[in-house]
C-alpha cells in the first residue's frame, strides 16, 4: 500500500499532530494513503492540507521511501514515502482542525503544533527522514 507523508516545516520547527481523543495514536505527521493514478507529491500535499486546515504549502523536495509493517493488523507492509513541505502562510502555534470524514468511521480532530526540529519525537517510525531537514531553518 502506497502512502505520502508531509514534512510541513516553519522556522526551524516541524509541524505535528495528535488526534483527539486517541491518546494511542501518538504524535504524527500529515500522511495517508495515495490514490489511484496520484502523484506522490500530490498526494502528500494533500493529505497535509486535509488534515491541517493550511492551504499555502509548498512541496520542497522528496526525502526518500521506507517500508512500514503495521504492528496493530499485520496487513500488507506500507511503502511511505517521504516529503519535505514548508508553510508560507500564517499559521497559529496551536491550533484544532476537524480532517474530512474518512469513508469508514467518524470525522477526525487533529491537535496540530509547531516543534522545534531538535525536540521532535514522532511515533510510529515517522521519524525515518527527519535527519533530512537538518538546517530547515530559513522558512
Amino acid at each position: 500500500m502506497l502512502k505520502a507523508l508531509a514534512y510541513v516545516t516553519r522556522a526551524g520547527s516541524l509541524l505535528v499532530f495528535r488526534q483527539r481523543g486517541r491518546p494511542e495514536q501518538g504524535v504524527q505527521v500529515p500522511g495517508g494513503s495515495v490514490e489511484p493514478g496520484e502523484d506522490l507529491a500530490d498526494a502528500a500535499l494533500r493529505e497535509a492540507r486535509e488534515e491541517t486546515g493550511l492551504t499555502q504549502l509548498r512541496v520542497e523536495r522528496y526525502l526518500g521511501s521506507a517500508l512500514y509493517q503495521l504492528k496493530v493488523d499485520f496487513g500488507p507492509p506500507h511503502l511511505r514515502h517521504f516529503f519535505h513541505l514548508t508553510s508560507e502562510g500564517v499559521a497559529p502555534e496551536r491550533w484544532h482542525h476537524v480532517g474530512s470524514k474518512p469513508p469508514h468511521g467518524p470525522s477526525v480532530t487533529f491537535e496540530l503544533w509547531w516543534e522545534p526540529l531538535a525536540s521532535v519525537r514522532l511515533d510510529w517510525e515517522m521519524d525515518a527522514y527527519l535527519s533530512g531537514l537538518a538546517g530547515t531553518t530559513h522558512k
